[in-house]
């Protein structure tokens, strides 16, 4: 999780800016769009591991925790949903375990509408559920699931066309550093700032302290440079 390990070895995280540049680039009237961006509202939101919406492979082991859309409840109701309630029987930390499923809910977005999970994952619904529950959310045309690569792939070049909106340029963007885990990585850096540890690792599932730590560390050059200010002002007392 921090920028001074080998940046070949590790992904980034996602930034709200990121989501935001992504999301003012996507067209909702667009099938591919909408499927995208409702699935990085919900992966990003919901700090969800990266097994449960883009599998490495369409084996039985590797599809047996994607979300189904039995997984999901609009809430209230579907007419007039203000969340989304996810409920997992088994995520990476329970697999061996007998403990209660893993669980989440999302609410609006109202400071940003248009990356909105509640909203985005709603319009997906009524575009493509055909009333089977054990349907996968997010499959390709054949109705197979979408496997990891095409994700990744396609997610990489919608950042490289967000770069502008980034302030960057397409050859200043650094898309291999991003991955299907840069949502969880960014979700979960974010919620440090607003959460107690132990409310993180409920978040985020871990059942090891040491993972949820790491949130918590300063995650930049710039704001560990920074920190010298504050061990400074103990120069101004002598």
């Amino acid at each position: 999780h921090l920028l001074v390990v080998d940046p070949a070895k590790t992904k980034l995280a996602l930034r709200v800016p990121h989501m935001q540049a992504l999301a003012l680039d996507a067209d909702y009237n667009q099938a591919d769009d909408l499927d995208d961006l409702s699935s990085y509202a919900l992966a990003w939101f919901s700090a969800v591991r990266v097994g449960h919406f883009a599998p490495k492979s369409r084996s039985d082991k590797h599809c047996q925790h994607l979300l189904r859309w039995k997984h999901v409840a609009f809430l209230p109701s579907v007419d007039a949903p203000t969340s989304i309630f996810i409920r997992i029987e088994s995520t990476k930390t329970r697999a061996a375990k007998k403990v209660d499923p893993w669980w989440t809910a999302i609410g609006l977005n109202e400071v940003f509408p248009q990356f909105c999970a509640v909203r985005l994952l709603l319009a997906h619904y009524h575009a493509t559920f055909n009333g089977d529950p054990e349907a996968h959310i997010w499959v390709e045309a054949s109705g197979a699931p979408r496997l990891r690569n095409a994700f990744t792939a396609r997610l990489r070049l919608r950042l490289l066309a967000a770069a502008p909106r980034l302030g960057m340029t397409a050859a200043e963007m650094n898309v291999m550093g991003f991955a299907p885990i840069s949502f969880r990585k960014g979700q979960l850096s974010a919620l440090a700032k607003e959460l107690r540890p132990v409310m993180l690792a409920k978040v985020g599932d871990h059942d090891n302290v040491k993972t949820t730590n790491k949130y918590y560390v300063t995650d930049t050059v710039e704001e560990r440079a920074a920190n010298t200010v504050a061990s400074a002002r103990a120069f101004a007392a002598l």
